[in-house]
């Protein structure tokens, strides 16, 4: 497939209301709206622990992807941690800024390719559903099976797929490269759990380290070899795999 021209995010972007679609609405349309923000706010909210976790972008650079779609690529990411933001604490302000964000992204791709990606991004978000479930399961102070805990995480990539649909746009594409953004994503979000083990016992426990483990460190270690051996078998480029080879070694050296 060819590379689509450069262009530049569209300023007149506002909020939802001028947008065909929102993931606000969509996140209402689930279900999961919340009445009033939670009393929990999560510290990592700033713009420095955005941009800590938007690895994807570097990523599809090394894949060999144009800048317009690195750029959009580094959007949705954004707007994913905004979403997830919003689903912790409720603040209106979040969902609105990802919104904003979503949608100057997908102003620079092609217009199949931006419903392309409006589709999966709809899917994606029904990972909230589960979301909601754990975390009630998380207030009844019920454990989790291992099995349990690794759907879990795996399940917090659920975006992965959007990043595959934009890379197909300059033509690169994958048998495992979805899966291999997900395997990378539950490696960081093992590593997030595990430095923030002992904030979460003291707030909501939603951490994948608790749920199962109860913070083991041999445990740990064995879930997140079984992920980075779990991408040795997937078909994808050697910067995908070196991005998860890296990812893996920052988790484990949380470990001590």
């Amino acid at each position: 497939m060819a590379s689509h021209e450069t262009g530049s995010p569209n300023p007149e972007i506002r909020n939802d209301r001028f947008q065909p679609f929102s993931l606000r609405r969509i996140y209402n349309a689930l279900g999961l709206i919340k009445q009033e923000e939670s009393n929990y706010l999560p510290p990592d909210t700033s713009v420095e622990s955005i941009m800590a976790k938007v690895i994807n972008p570097k990523i599809a650079l090394d894949l060999g992807a144009t800048p317009v779609t690195v750029a959009a690529i580094k959007g949705v990411a954004v707007a994913a941690c905004l979403v997830d933001f919003w689903s912790e604490t409720g603040v209106v302000d979040y969902i609105d800024q990802a919104d904003i964000v979503y949608a100057q992204a997908l102003a620079v791709l092609p217009e199949e390719v931006a419903e392309t990606v409006r589709r999966c991004s709809k899917a994606a978000m029904t990972y909230f559903y589960f979301e909601e479930y754990v975390g009630q399961r998380i207030r009844r102070k019920e454990q989790f099976t291992m099995y349990e805990a690794v759907h879990y995480l795996l399940s917090r990539g659920a975006d992965s797929i959007v990043y595959r649909e934009i890379l197909r746009t300059d033509g690169i594409d994958y048998p495992g490269l979805t899966a291999a953004f997900r395997i990378r994503q539950a490696l960081w979000d093992l590593e997030d759990d595990v430095r923030d083990l002992e904030q979460d016992r003291m707030s909501t426990g939603a951490n994948v380290v608790l749920m199962s483990t109860r913070g083991n460190r041999r445990d740990i270690r064995q879930l997140a070899h079984a992920l980075w051996t779990q991408s040795r078998n997937l078909s994808i480029p050697m910067p995908m795999r070196k991005a998860i080879t890296q990812q893996y070694e920052s988790t484990v050296s949380v470990l001590g």
